[in-house]
Formats: C-alpha cells, structure tokens, sequence
C-alpha cells in the first residue's frame, strides 16, 4: 500500500506543474487586461517565489508528506509561471509597439489628415509599422526561457562537481546503511545539490520581484487602452457579466480562425516540447548505463543547447 501512495505522490509531483501551467495562463491571461500587466506579474512571480522557497526548506521523515506537499507547490509554481506567458507577450508586444509610435510621431497621426482616405492609409501604414517586428520582439522575449534553461543545466553540472556526485558508488555497505541511494549516490550530497539548485533560483526570482515592484511601470499604451474600454463600458451601463459576454463574442466572431490555427499549433508543437521536457531524464538514464550523472545532465545540456540555437533563428526568421 505505501509503494502504491508513493507511486501516486510521485505522478502527482510529475504533472501538478503542467495543471498549473494551464490555470495560470488562463487566468492572468484575463487578470492582466483587468488589474493591470504590472500588478498581474507581481501576482505569478509571488506566487513561484513562494513556492520555490517552501520545496527548497521543506523537511519531514515521511516521503509521502515530501512528494504531496511537493505536488501542491510544483502545482501553485506552475501555476504562477503559466501566468507569464501571456502577459510576457503582452508586454513585449505593447513595449515595441510603444518605441515604434514614439519614432514615426504617436498613436493618432492620422487626424491631421483631411480625407476619410488619406486619415486610412495613415493609419494602416501606422499599424503595419507597430507590427513590423512584433513577431521577433515576443520570440525574443521567449528565447530568455530556453536561456534560462541552458544556464540552470550548466549550474547543475557545477553542483554535481562540487558535491563529488560525478559518479556513482556501488558499495553495497552504504547502500544497505540508506547513506547511498540505489543508483551509488550519497543521499544527504543530493539533497544539499538539488536545495541549493532551487536556492539560487528563488534568489534570482526574488531580484526579479524587486524589479517589477521598485522599477516596472505600466505602459501607456495598455493604460491608454484601458481607459477607453472603461469609458465605453460606463457609458453602456453593462454588467460585468455583459461585458464578458460581449467581449468573447467579439473575439471568437473575427478572430476564430486565428485562435484556431494558433491553438492547433500550440497544441502541436507543445506535444513535443513539453513531451521531451518529462522524458529527456528518463531517456538519456537509460542511455547511460553506470547512471553517471555527469554524463546524464550533459546530454539534457546539449538538448538544451539546440533547442536554444533554434529560438534565435526562429527570432531570425518570423517577420521575414
């Protein structure tokens, strides 16, 4: 019965990110363009703050208690990091849009003109060059991912040299004694590796909380958004119901091929992406033999390392 819980806490611990992937993007996907991008982002970096220092000093004699309480707060970390990628591109997309008004003269150029037709090719050129590059800006705000991964591989190989855990020790003694684990590696090296691993990052996490409260300011754009929806919105007396309404029908009625060719191709690509993410440890184990988690962890790098090399040039390619 205790193999079978553990087997459970451990699927639980697996896939908790991946549930709180979905509910974060959905959620600050729709929190963002209410509250604010600024204050949304605070919200999702709290929230993996928080998490990663609870799974970093969390203790107890019972793995089950471990892998469940693991399981809420991969789930509540997820959750916060799913909540990025909407508004990532949000930001990204309004901050380029934002420098290109400022060089070709502002939003709203195209009243100085006389014409219904020359005040529409005003604002069609002004469109067409806040989009110019919108695609490679939100790419290359996405590349930081597959750098940020890259780095957290190269720092666990650091770690892995540092704790003498290059290779593992087949002594059965300390094995029997539970001061190795099944595999030849010392249990108490292992955790000190994988606690100072989340350590560093709710450290970088945290530089990054501090940036978005002490120097993140909201962009006038959003904000300039904002206020005519608010206008229009009193103006029409709906309800918070009717507005949500209105504004899904709205979308779903011009924009349904879009969203579905977007989301198929998400969905796609993600069967893929998220596919290797889970099985490249179990993979690459099993390509080593003696388990040498030097070996292991070099192989998830130079998967990294490609699947890096291919942001850019997607970053190089998208609006040509």
């Amino acid at each position: 019965m205790k193999q079978e819980i553990t087997l459970k806490t451990q699927k639980a611990n697996t896939y908790s990110i991946f549930a709180g992937l979905v509910a974060g993007m959905l959620f600050f996907g729709l929190l963002g363009d209410r509250i604010g991008r600024r204050f949304s982002m605070l919200f999702t970096v709290s929230t993996y703050f928080i998490s990663a220092i609870i799974i970093t000093f969390s203790i107890s004699e019972s793995a089950d208690t471990i892998f469940v309480l693991f399981a809420i707060f991969y789930a509540l970390a997820g959750f916060g990091i799913g909540g990025e990628y909407p508004l990532t591109a949000s930001v990204a997309s309004e901050k380029r849009a934002t420098r290109i008004m400022q060089e070709t003269g502002g939003e709203g150029a195209s009243t100085i003109y006389f014409t219904d037709a020359l005040a529409r090719q005003r604002a069609r050129a002004d469109e067409r060059a806040r989009t110019a590059r919108r695609g490679e800006t939100i790419a290359l705000a996405f590349a930081m991912q597959g750098v940020g991964i890259g780095i957290g591989s190269v720092l666990l190989l650091i770690e892995f040299a540092i704790s003498k855990q290059t290779s593992p020790n087949t002594d059965t003694a300390l094995i029997a004694a539970n001061v190795n684990n099944c595999a030849g590696y010392s249990t108490q090296a292992l955790g000190y590796v994988w606690r100072s691993y989340y350590g560093i990052g709710a450290f970088l996490i945290l530089l990054i909380l501090l940036y978005r409260f002490l120097i993140l300011r909201e962009n006038e754009i959003y904000l300039s958004a904002k206020r005519r929806r608010d206008t229009n919105e009193s103006a029409e007396g709906l309800s918070v119901t009717g507005r949500m309404r209105r504004h899904f029908g709205y979308i779903f009625r011009f924009y349904w091929s879009r969203l579905l060719a977007t989301c198929l191709g998400w969905f796609i690509n993600d069967i893929s992406f998220y596919g290797n993410g889970l099985y490249s440890g179990p993979i690459f184990t099993a390509l080593v033999p003696d388990k040498n988690l030097i070996v292991i962890n070099g192989y998830i790098l130079l998967k990294n390392t490609v699947a890096l090399i291919g942001y850019f040039i997607s970053d190089f390619l998208i609006d040509r």
